[in-house]
């Protein structure tokens, strides 16, 4: 099959079509952002961050252009952002996908260290809530990722899966929970 095929079928939302065009450009991307970065783990976030921008926006690829030069375009955007955002502070991936509205509670100075405290524990209790509701193979990346530091690499052998499907995985546990959490918060 020609990449346009993949491209009009991922258009449609054809999942095995955004597999092929991930692990077709995986390699073009993670070396773009590795180049910038010179970290391992933040260019592989910064790539999986372009992945999924990318797959948000296919529809509005032009295919009069060259779809690696579209998506390398988008990695730039990724490291700018990505870079802006690490001036101003050190944030962890998980902790940009929570709320604007909730992290300005939570970075706001303290009045009352108590109700600091209370607000913190809704947090967690919130990040559980939303990560519990998770199908289980996109909880156990996020364990492994976030809380117990593995690579990519690392879980694929752990969990006996292509280091394609561990980043695919990656990549929708975070975009399933980032709309969690902005679910969550219209509820309130």
């Amino acid at each position: 099959m020609e990449l346009n095929e993949y491209i009009r079928l991922a258009k449609r939302g054809r999942e095995s079509a955004f597999r092929r065009l991930f692990e077709l450009f995986w390699e073009d991307v993670f070396r773009y952002q590795l180049r910038r970065t010179s970290h391992v783990q933040e260019a592989e976030d910064l790539a999986i961050q372009t992945f999924a921008r990318a797959f948000d926006r296919i529809a509005s690829f032009d295919e009069r252009h060259r779809f690696k030069n579209w998506l390398l375009s988008i990695a730039r955007h990724i490291q700018i952002d990505s870079h802006r955002k690490s001036r101003k502070e050190q944030a962890t991936i998980v902790r940009n996908d929570i709320p604007p509205a909730i992290l300005d509670k939570l970075t706001e100075p303290p009045d009352d260290p108590v109700e600091r405290e209370k607000e913190w524990q809704e947090l967690s209790v919130r990040l559980a809530r939303a990560i519990e509701g998770l199908k289980p193979k996109y909880r156990e990346v996020l364990k492994y990722y976030y809380f117990d530091g593995k690579t990519t690499e690392e879980i694929a052998r752990l969990t006996d899966t292509t280091l394609s499907n561990v980043r695919i995985r990656l990549m929708r546990a975070r975009k399933l929970l980032k709309q969690a959490f902005d679910a969550d918060e219209r509820h309130r």
